[in-house]
């Protein structure tokens, strides 16, 4: 079960990332989400907004700045240690 939900959490990031920016390819969820796919400061902060209102979350503007939001890996692991999401 926790395997399935696990690809569920991949799938859902994604997701919100792609709602966000225009991804060619398939989504590596440890590429640097700055570096590797573009994401300025603006487009961060609409994928936290994203990934709160997908999760039914509140990011603090602290915690969005940590070293957990620099890529989709991170932001799961986020998830799981502060929200116990996974």
């Amino acid at each position: 079960m926790k395997k399935q939900n696990d690809s569920l959490i991949d799938d859902r990031l994604r997701s919100c990332l792609i709602a966000i920016k225009q991804v060619d390819g398939i989504i590596d969820m440890d590429l640097h989400l700055v570096f590797d796919y573009g994401l300025d400061s603006l487009r961060m902060q609409k994928l936290c907004i994203k990934i709160e209102d997908e999760f039914g979350i509140i990011i603090p503007e602290d915690e969005a700045r940590s070293g957990f939001f620099a890529s989709l890996n991170g932001i799961k692991q986020y998830l799981s240690e502060y929200h116990s999401i996974v």
